[in-house]
């Protein structure tokens, strides 16, 4: 019952309500308010974000034809609530929109002395690798929020670790709010975040070290050819088309007036109608294996008859066409006509008009009938159809190629099961065997007890 409840109440915050009922009306979305890294004051609450931030960034990992890369971006970072430590571990992680972008990136290259190199830096997955980033992360992020509280910082990612004649540089990308902070936060390091060649436990050498700009993908007219012309021509990328794109900046695509994505798992915000492309720190972008399409568009759904003792569930944006709105039984223990889910879709059709049930045969919720439980399967199919989605994204991420397929699944009966069964199949016969009256073994231990007697 707990579970139930707990769904709905998912689905319909998921579904927050940012318009009115009217099925013509414009649907405007309202994201959720963030509190960003770089808007807060206080050191120790910021460095408590930025910890979170980092650690959600240093969870993914971009990977092309084999070769792997930290995962970087340029969207803020922040949680809902950042009032309190207590609140900021309990609140959810959100990034900001497509047209409030980090301001400014650059990369900066620290030559560390009394440090040896070890080939595990060359692969971002490795432990050795991922430690070294940890601390040094963990180090550069707290040093720059307490000496530049007022440049919009939020955060330093590790990019890579090399080879510097038995040294070794670190490669990290610095990303403020503030587009002036570039100008200064060199002079700034050298003279109080690396004192007396310092770095916390790091010894660096500050005259080997220096700002550099990021590197960039390829102009974006090397994938024209596989975006959709619709989504292409309605986009910023035919403006930005001959410019070179930095790593971490993202390109948004979006469909034209009156059109919606079929799809969108960028991987930010899944209802802001864009996609967005990054420029990954391997100098490509993140395409997906099928870009999404330009589709028809459903408004807000009418009100159910009282007599179906259903309501609609809000929307917070336009449905695509071949998608579902829902609508939920006022008692979630009833389910439709009888069935074991609560919800009833409706699909948004290709002349952008909801499937909704002929006059007079709209369906009734009631008892259900079913003998199984009927959190079952809506539970399964919420948990299928996230694993599918993230299962979608993670292909994406890590941009399988044809020098970098998974492997086929094995033939988990005949190597596992079969040979289990066999081997059980005969102890079984030889336990019957050996506990014969007429069996060798038996007759060992008959003339032992014999034996012991006399």
């Amino acid at each position: 019952m707990w579970f139930r409840v707990l769904l709905v109440a998912q689905i319909l915050w998921e579904s927050c309500v940012c318009l009115d009922d009217d099925p013509n009306s414009t649907l405007i979305y309202t994201p959720p308010s963030c509190t960003f890294v770089s808007e807060i004051d206080n050191s120790t609450l910021a460095h408590e974000v930025n910890k979170r931030c980092m650690n959600l960034i240093a969870s993914k990992i971009v990977s092309k034809s084999g070769v792997k890369g930290v995962n970087v971006h340029n969207r803020k970072c922040g949680v809902h609530n950042a009032t309190t430590i207590d609140s900021i571990h309990q609140s959810d992680i959100c990034l900001s929109q497509y047209d409030d972008p980090i301001g400014v990136s650059f990369i900066h290259v620290l030559n560390i002395d009394n440090e040896l190199y070890f080939t595990d830096y060359r692969d971002v997955k490795k432990k050795r690798f991922m430690k070294k980033r940890s601390d040094l992360e963990d180090l550069w992020n707290s040093k720059v929020l307490k000496h530049m509280p007022d440049k919009g910082f939020e955060r330093a990612t590790v990019l890579r670790i090399v080879n510097a004649s038995n040294l070794i540089n670190v490669f990290a990308l610095l990303q403020f709010a503030q587009a002036d902070a570039k100008t200064i936060y060199e002079g700034i390091f050298n003279a109080n975040m690396a004192t007396n060649g310092s770095f916390g436990q790091f010894r660096v050498n500050v005259s080997a070290s220096g700002i550099t700009d990021p590197w960039n993908c390829e102009n974006l007219t090397s994938i024209i050819q596989r975006v959709p012309r619709v989504l292409w021509e309605a986009s910023e990328g035919t403006q930005l088309a001959s410019n070179p794109i930095p790593i971490g900046q993202t390109v948004d695509f979006a469909c034209p007036e009156g059109l919606q994505l079929s799809e969108d798992i960028d991987g930010f915000d899944k209802y802001d109608n864009k996609f967005s492309l990054v420029c990954t720190v391997l100098t490509r972008y993140d395409e997906p294996e099928a870009w999404p399409q330009c589709v028809p568009r459903c408004g807000d759904t009418i009100e159910p008859p009282a007599s179906s003792l259903m309501n609609k569930v809000p929307l917070n944006t336009y449905v695509p066409a071949g998608k579902f709105a829902h609508y939920v039984c006022n008692d979630t223990s009833l389910g439709v006509e009888r069935g074991g889910s609560e919800f009833l879709k409706v699909l948004c059709m290709n002349d952008a008009t909801y499937d909704y049930p002929p006059n007079g045969t709209w369906p009734v919720c009631a008892k259900r009938t079913t003998t199984m439980s009927p959190v079952l399967p809506i539970g399964i199919k919420s948990f299928l159809d996230k694993q599918t989605s993230q299962l979608q994204y993670r292909v994406r991420q890590t941009g399988w190629t044809a020098e970098f397929e998974p492997t086929e699944g094995k033939n988990w009966v005949i190597l596992v099961v079969l040979p289990y069964f066999l081997g059980l199949t005969i102890l079984i016969l030889f336990c019957c065997i050996i506990s014969r009256k007429d069996s060798p073994l038996y007759k060992m231990c008959s003339d032992s007890e014999e034996f012991k007697k006399i």
